[in-house]
């Protein structure tokens, strides 16, 4: 067909007749309605796709096989944008586990498992069990902390010792003895040197209540007695030779001048430091009393002297309820010297043997849990 032959038919342009304008608006609306035909094609074509994707193998459906209408207001969640969290990070939090990680075995870390012993470290060490060894007294004089016990005193003034029994004293020599508290007496009365080799021996008696002791010992009184008033057998239950070294804790209840008294002073130490502590007494005797006495100087005009002029450390101390002699030591408690002579069966007066062993008097021995000893002395002239 040529050109010339276009209408088929030989007839008229369908817009043969028609004004310029019409024709423009005839034209315009067929373009409009090509371009909604041809839309229509490509969404139809979208589609035909989208069924063959989801369609499997055998022609069945797979889930979400049919296509969702599609909505420009609602976005699709199986296809999310870039810009959304991760699909992966979606399904875990939705999808709770079925249980606890930690409840998986061989899952947990090796450290979460708690341990079903204490740690090492915890323990004690073996050696807490064992008996801790005696403290080691104070080198030197110390005041004491705390008031000695009452059983540490001499019993005053015809009463009794009030207080707690000792525990027995084994018959067996070189058993220790039970921690306690135990009457003791020197064997030696007015005898030189007891210091001075570093031993004195003691006589241990148990306190008793009175009790029991049937008249086999020393009570002031007459049964029945109270059950805490304290006696001592007769007979000692054992004889100690005891060094005075630095293993052994001494305790001397003294005195020193208060404002208004005399007053207890009560110091502590080593056994050594008694040992020197005699030996500086012995001395001082010897040279201030002693001497004199032997001199043919009386015991009045010995004091006189020594209340104007004190030497080796005796002197009146001033107290306002005492007006004997008192010696005091470069260290360690004041000495009461309120018996400065002896006198023999002729009632001759003579220098003491031992000024030491005079004034300075044990009384009670103390044994701690550990078996350490410390023994009590009173330093005054017994009568």
């Amino acid at each position: 067909m040529s050109h010339d032959e276009w209408p088929p038919g030989g007839g008229a342009f369908p817009d043969a007749g028609r004004s310029a304008e019409e024709q423009r608006r005839r034209q315009r609306t067929t373009g409009l309605l090509v371009g909604a035909g041809a839309a229509a094609l490509v969404v139809a074509t979208v589609a035909i796709m989208l069924i063959l994707v989801n369609r499997d193998d055998d022609g069945g459906d797979v889930l979400g096989s049919v296509p969702p209408t599609v909505d420009s207001s609602t976005p699709d969640v199986g296809a999310p944008p870039a810009s959304d969290p991760p699909t992966v990070t979606t399904v875990e939090s939705t999808v709770p586990p079925t249980e606890p990680a930690t409840t998986v075995p061989g899952t947990e870390p090796a450290t979460t498992p708690a341990p079903t012993t204490a740690p090492p470290t915890t323990a004690p060490p073996a050696t807490t069990t064992q008996p801790a060894p005696p403290p080691t007294p104070p080198s030197g004089w110390q005041r004491a902390t705390g008031t000695f016990p009452d059983l540490a005193f001499i019993a005053c003034c015809g009463s009794n010792w009030v207080g707690e029994p000792s525990p027995a004293v084994p018959a067996d020599a070189g058993a220790p003895l039970a921690p306690g508290i135990y009457n003791l007496r020197a064997e030696f009365v007015d005898e030189p040197d007891v210091f001075s080799d570093g031993v004195i021996r003691l006589e241990i008696r148990p306190y008793v209540r009175c009790g029991e002791l049937a008249g086999a010992g020393f009570c002031e009184g007459e049964a029945p007695f109270p059950d805490n008033e304290l006696g001592v057998p007769s007979d000692p239950a054992r004889v100690l030779d005891l060094a005075l070294d630095d293993a052994v804790r001494v305790a001397l209840s003294g005195f020193a001048c208060g404002a208004t008294e005399l007053s207890i002073d009560q110091q502590v130490a080593a056994g050594s430091d008694l040992t020197r502590f005699a030996a500086e007494l012995d001395a001082a005797y010897e040279a201030a009393i002693g001497s004199q006495l032997r001199a043919g100087t009386t015991p009045e005009q010995i004091v006189a002297d020594l209340t104007a002029a004190p030497a080796a450390g005796f002197s009146d101390p001033g107290c306002p309820d005492w007006t004997e002699l008192m010696w005091t030591p470069s260290g360690g408690p004041g000495v009461k010297a309120d018996g400065i002579f002896r006198l023999d069966s002729a009632s001759n007066v003579l220098a003491l043997r031992s000024a030491s062993a005079s004034w300075v008097r044990p009384t009670a021995l103390a044994v701690d849990d550990a078996g350490g000893f410390t023994v009590y002395f009173y330093a005054a002239f017994l009568s």
